[in-house]
């Protein structure tokens, strides 16, 4: 029995070893598959392929109505939205869309009531100035107009006919002739006398009286005889220059009066004038506030649907957002036929060109694709990029669609491929297996023992496939990723699309090149450390996702 229990002893023990080495095997087996399994799906690859290719890019965007009434905000500067109907709902003329804080604008109409008051006071006053003035301007002309008239009465009287100087004339010779017969009369009085005093009749003081007589005679004779030759010589013509050089005085008074009352009347019409304008402006602003008052509630012109306005990418105004005056808050579209808004990103502006076809999908229908065309592209980048001020920047354009199938509806984000240009028989390779990499665009070519690191001068590409102008030959298979000894170059870019852009703009070159380093395509990203998996995301791609 001892013999037997060793003996099955021995026997199961063997077999234990034996089951042990199989599992053994198999398990290290199926372990060394597992570690040989990441390197053998590094190493796969695909063959260079020869054809047609299609170069396209995707751009995002939405869906909006062709004929459609814009909602824009009418307030003034910014102001915050205090009520915004909701997207989708049914419209009514004169329904509320949305409501704005206007307590700013309340606050100066108050105060603009108060000028307008004043300025209305003030054109009151600047016309009653205006009037009184030319009233007193017609009292100082009647007045200098009188006195220049009595100034010319004055000279007439003086030299007419039978006027002023012919009677002073006249009343000097008879005054001579007055002192001749009373000298006439003296001289006979004396001579009389002189023979009574010489007989004794009359007294001597008689007699020297009549002498005295005689002597003041001639005297006054004398004195008017001069006095008529002063009046003749001098006295005239002093007394007509004088008449004279009054009248001229009051003719220019008269005319300077007359200036005097245009200027001051001038004076107070441009008073009046600019009383008026201040008051037309107070008014014109009164009325401003007034209307952004009424414009703090913005309603609808017409029955339909409300769609709100979005962004390149996708956000749409609500309640208590800040909005400038005209910010387009939606749309009220009014007819069936559709246009995709779409966002294009600065990179891809020197391959998209009006007048291009596109293939449209929407998130809502993404197996149906529809036709359309580049309508416009915006020569600007949006209002909103040069806001946030970014470094990268996107330009509006807007997609045509031929057709518009039942179930679209305003506001469906979609995406549009725009068809640029179809390469006719020639080399490509997946994008991915393409790196740029120490100055040089590369791919790596499976090898009988290793891959094969080999320059590539690439051409156009699309979001999938790479045109290959020279380094390669149609049949040869190329990795998807680099192998796990890979390391790439410190002046390295991420990606060999990055590398070209930036080879291009160190070239001072405008213009799209297709090829290598130089060209303008778009790679896959290089891997940052060995093993890892194709880097990252495709420029397309990412915009779409924006």
């Amino acid at each position: 029995m001892a013999q037997r229990s060793k003996a099955l002893t021995r026997t199961l023990i063997v077999l234990a070893l034996l089951g042990g080495g199989v599992y053994a095997a198999i398990h290290y087996d199926l372990l060394g598959r597992m570690l040989q399994g990441p390197s053998q799906v590094a190493l796969e690859g695909v063959p260079v392929k020869r054809g047609n290719l299609l170069i396209s890019e995707t751009v995002r965007g939405d869906l909006k109505a062709a004929d459609a009434i814009e909602l824009k905000a009418q307030i003034e500067g910014e102001s915050k939205i205090t009520f915004l109907a909701e997207e989708g709902s049914l419209l009514k003329e004169g329904d509320v869309v949305a409501e704005f804080d206007v307590a700013q604008f309340e606050e100066r109409k108050n105060r603009q009531e108060i000028e307008v008051k004043s300025a209305e006071a003030q054109v009151i006053k600047a016309q009653e100035q205006l009037d009184i003035q030319e009233i007193q301007n017609q009292s100082d002309l009647a007045e200098a107009e009188l006195s220049l008239r009595l100034a010319k009465l004055d000279l007439e009287k003086y030299t007419i006919e039978d006027g002023e100087w012919t009677n002073e004339l006249a009343a000097a010779q008879e005054a001579i002739v007055i002192k001749e017969e009373n000298l006439s009369r003296a001289e006979k009085d004396l001579g009389w006398t002189e023979k009574l005093y010489e007989e004794g009749f009359v007294q001597r003081q008689q007699y020297e009286q009549d002498q005295l007589a005689v002597k003041r005679a001639r005297i006054e004779l004398a004195q008017s005889k001069r006095d008529l030759e002063l009046k003749q010589n001098y006295g005239h013509q002093r007394r007509k220059a004088e008449l004279e050089a009054a009248v001229g005085t009051r003719e220019r008074n008269v005319e300077k009066v007359r200036k005097q009352a245009r200027s001051r009347i001038a004076d107070l019409e441009a008073s009046l004038e600019s009383a008026r304008y201040r008051l037309e402006r107070e008014r014109k602003e009164l009325t401003r506030y007034s209307s952004q008052l009424e414009n703090g509630t913005l309603r609808a012109p017409a029955n339909g649907y409300f769609v709100l306005e979005r962004t390149w990418r996708g956000r749409t105004l609500k309640e208590g957002d800040e909005v400038w005056g005209g910010t387009n808050l939606g749309t009220i579209p009014n007819s069936d036929t559709m246009v995709m808004n779409a966002a294009i990103h600065e990179t891809k502006l020197k391959k998209i060109k009006e007048g291009m076809p596109c293939l449209i999908t929407t998130d809502a229908y993404p197996g149906k694709a529809i036709e359309g065309t580049v309508s416009f592209v915006a020569i600007m980048a949006s209002e909103q990029d040069w806001r946030r001020g970014g470094n990268e920047k996107m330009y509006k354009a807007t997609i045509e669609l031929k057709e518009t199938p039942k179930g679209l509806r305003p506001g469906m984000s979609c995406n549009a491929e725009i068809l640029i240009e179809e390469l006719k028989d020639v080399l490509y390779v997946p994008k991915q297996s393409v790196l740029y990499d120490g100055g040089e665009t590369i791919v790596f070519v499976a090898g009988a023992k290793e891959p094969v690191r080999t320059a590539v001068k690439t051409g156009l590409d699309n979001n999938s496939w790479v045109e290959i102008q020279s380094g390669l030959d149609e049949g040869q298979v190329v990795l998807l990723a680099p192998p796990a000894s890979f390391r790439p170059s410190d002046q390295s870019p991420e990606s060999f699309g990055e590398g070209e852009e930036g080879s291009e703009e160190a070239a001072g070159d405008e213009t799209p090149k297709r090829g290598g380093p130089q060209g303008g395509s778009r790679g896959a990203r290089s891997r940052k450390g060995p093993g890892g998996p194709p880097g990252g995301k495709q420029p397309s791609a990412e915009l779409g996702r924006e």
